[in-house]
Order: structure tokens, then sequence, then C-alpha cells
């Protein structure tokens, strides 16, 4: 995604709200595993950025350092779709990743341009309730010179409308310098998981906002350097075992299925050389989704 949450913007805007201190929000009912959030699934998030003078993605390579999942961006707006979106989730997808695609939002008036947005995205992600496939997102990072409160009321049409047009519940990305300081941290968008841009090494979690309780993923860099992509990439923990994770792509883990690091790999048929399993007892992860599959593949 876009670098937002450089160190220094976040101080400067935290200093300006009084929000310096404030420590990260507690996880929630199912407690911490070694820390206050898990450090164990990775996963990328890639654009056209990561594509520079056309170059490809190897997924292998990047499945190969023990990344269990991607996000892609699909679209920007109502005016841009990512040339090379096609084709790194068919990548993703075949190196074992799960993945789920991403719109980058922008925000005006009227706020039906939200619904029309939506559905626009949903047209292009096609069908996504299918095994592999993590919520697609919403990125909500610029407010397009709206008020804040146009920003919240464009931002759950978006969503609601999403949600009905691919059948399952989407997630959120953001981050607290923006929820907080440009849409005045609106609660009432817990329903749908939220993935928590925060950079700031010091932390031990992201800094939660609205009324989350807890992040399902948190992107804590972008600056990573990750064997397979030529750039500099943003990076992301889940907050969940691996057991979730499956869950959440609508791969089944049932005592009769696959273990979830088989079931992982099964959406190819050439597992990647030197992968990495991970396991751990669940963290503070909202897993809303049902595992069942549905459908044919995008």
């Amino acid at each position: 995604m876009r670098k937002i949450v450089r160190r220094f913007l976040l101080i400067a805007i935290a200093a300006a709200m009084g929000l310096v201190g404030v420590a990260c929000s507690p996880l929630g009912s199912t407690g911490p595993m070694s820390g206050p959030y898990a450090k164990s699934i990775w996963g990328p998030d890639v654009s056209n950025y990561q594509h520079p003078f056309g170059a490809a993605i190897n997924w292998y390579s990047v499945r190969a350092q023990g990344a269990r999942f991607a996000f892609v961006k699909e679209s920007e707006g109502n005016f841009y779709v990512n040339p090379y979106a096609s084709a790194d989730i068919r990548g993703a997808r075949a190196a074992g990743l799960y993945v789920a695609p991403y719109h980058f939002a922008r925000p005006r008036l009227p706020i039906s341009t939200a619904a029309s947005d939506a559905r626009l995205f949903a047209s292009q992600i096609g069908n996504v309730r299918v095994a592999g496939y993590l919520p697609p997102v919403l990125d909500i990072e610029t407010n397009g010179g709206l008020s804040a409160a146009n920003v919240t009321a464009w931002t759950r049409t978006f969503m609601t409308t999403l949600q009905t047009a691919i059948g399952r519940p989407p997630m959120i990305y953001s981050g607290s310098w923006f929820w907080r300081g440009y849409m005045g941290n609106p609660a009432g968008f817990s329903q749908w998981n939220v993935w928590i841009a925060d950079y700031e090494p010091a932390n031990t979690g992201p800094t939660l906002f609205g009324d989350f309780k807890y992040s399902t993923f948190w992107q804590y860099s972008d600056t990573a350097k990750v064997s397979g992509i030529a750039d500099a990439v943003d990076s992301s923990w889940f907050h969940g075992s691996l057991t979730q994770l499956s869950q959440l792509a609508y791969v089944p883990t049932t005592a009769t299925a696959q273990t979830p690091a088989r079931a992982l790999d099964s959406l190819t048929q050439q597992a990647s050389p030197g992968s990495t399993s991970h396991s751990g007892n669940p963290t503070g992860s909202k897993m809303a989704q049902s595992p069942a599959t549905v459908g044919a593949t995008r």
C-alpha cells in the first residue's frame, strides 16, 4: 500500500491530538501467545510498485521464506485497475498462499459513489467465496477533502454494499492516525475484521481505534525485503493461529480434514522448497467467516 503512517507523521499528529503515550489496546478475551501479539504468521501486500520496469514477483520464493498470505491491490477509486493484480493473485495462490484483493478508497460526494465503487470492485474480483481467498479489503487512508461525518458515511456505505455484493464480510484497512485524526474515531465498524497499519518499532501491537477490541492483521513495516519481490514491500502479521487463518480463507480444518499446513500447501500441486510451518494458540483475532467452500475459482 502507499507509504502511510511514517514515524514522524504519526508522532506529529499524535502530539497534536494529545495521544502520545497512549498504550496499545488489549487483545480481547482469547489471550496472548508468547507476548501481546503473535509474530509467527506473516505475509506481504503488493501493488504495481512491486513491479518496477515490469518485473514479475516470484511467489514461490516468497512462500519459501515462510509467507502464508498476501494482499494484492486490485483497484483505486473508479478509475484505476492494477494491471498486475490478476497475475499476482494467480501466482500467489499457485504458490500456496492465501490471498486477499484490496481496493484503495477515494471518498467523494455524493455518498452513493461508495456504493458504485464497491459494486465495481466486487465485479473486478469475482467470486471470493472459495478456498484460498481471505476477505477482500477496503483501504481507507485518505479523506478526499470530505468531512469526518461524510468519510464515515462513505466508508460504511462501501462496506455494507460490498458485503452484499460478495456474500461475505469484507475487511477494513486503516491506521489510528487516519481513523482518529481525520474520521473523528467513529465506532460501529467492529462487525468487520480490521487490518491496522502501525510502524512504530517500540509497539508490541498496533494502536487500535474506534470500537475495535483487537486486530486481525497488523501491517508493521513498509520497508521489508522479501526474496522474489524486486522492491521494498509492506509486511504484516496475522493475529491468530494457522487454523484460524485457514478458516478465514474458507479452507476446511475439521478433525477429519488435512492438517492446516497441508491444507494450505494443497492449493498448489508443487509445494515450495524450504517452506516453514507455523503454529500457535489463539490470540485476539476476530474470526467471523464460515469455512464453507462455495463456487468456482476466479
